[in-house]
């Protein structure tokens, strides 16, 4: 069985977001202008949801994307403390 939180497969993606045509002075296509997202990714192991889950990010590093559950049990008991005392 995996650890709760165990990570594999990571990587760096970059999506092109958008190209915007860039004209020269007597109008012609001179290039273009791509704008790019660059993050981490991996896939971890959630307990709760019992499954590999994608994380993309720094966001998604705190806990699961799905369920929430966080990936620290100390951060993760601390988070159910303060839900029963809301």
């Amino acid at each position: 069985m995996f650890e709760h939180g165990e990570s594999k497969n990571p990587r760096i993606e970059t999506t092109q977001l958008s190209a915007t045509p860039v004209q020269d002075k007597n109008g012609g296509l001179a290039g273009m202008l791509t704008s790019t997202q660059t993050q981490t990714v991996s896939e971890k192991w959630c307990e709760t949801c019992n499954a590999w889950v994608e994380v993309r990010g720094i966001m998604a590093a705190f806990g699961c994307p799905e369920c929430g559950t966080m990936w620290n049990r100390e951060d993760e008991q601390l988070r159910q403390k303060s839900l029963t005392a809301a």
